[in-house]
């Protein structure tokens, strides 16, 4: 169901691309289309299906508790806290190789977006705990992609 919802919002975005351009997408568009849903079908695998339902909801409401539990010696939390960083880096790279005028703003929102409906998923189905610090920390990652993105096409530039 959600790999063909994915695959769906491809096809529009491709579409997207082409109505908007008036011309045939880029190779590079169409490959970070591809990846990016696969990317998102193997997230969405590993944070919400790949987990066993609960028995109780959980969430934490709290904006950055998992620091306050760091400070108080959990330092596994450190480690969760990067990979969760580390989660969506590679959409922050590539919303704008695949739709090459998105905005640092478009690709904050798009990244937000996609957190909440983890969160909104892990909770509704009891697998895993909804919170405020995993959604700042996947859409600071996401920022991070955009500029290494920037970064990349700022040096290509350079060398052409």
């Amino acid at each position: 169901m959600i790999l063909a919802a994915l695959a769906l919002a491809a096809t529009a975005g491709l579409i997207y691309i082409c109505a908007c351009h008036r011309r045939r997408p880029a190779l590079a568009q169409c490959g970070a289309v591809v990846i990016l849903v696969f990317y998102l079908v193997l997230v969405f695998a590993s944070t919400v299906f790949g987990r066993e339902p609960g028995k109780a909801y959980r969430y934490e409401l709290t904006l950055f508790w998992s620091y306050r539990e760091i400070m108080a010696g959990r330092t596994k939390l450190i480690a969760e806290n990067f990979w969760n960083v580390m989660m969506l880096l590679p959409v922050g790279a590539l919303l704008p190789t695949a739709y090459a005028k998105m905005k640092l703003s478009s690709v904050t929102a798009a990244a937000f977006a996609v957190s909440l409906t983890i969160e909104l998923t892990q909770l509704i189905t009891k697998r895993g705990l909804f919170e405020f610090d995993d959604m700042f920390h996947n859409t600071l990652g996401a920022i991070i992609g955009y500029g290494v993105y920037q970064l990349i096409r700022t040096l290509h530039n350079i060398t052409d």
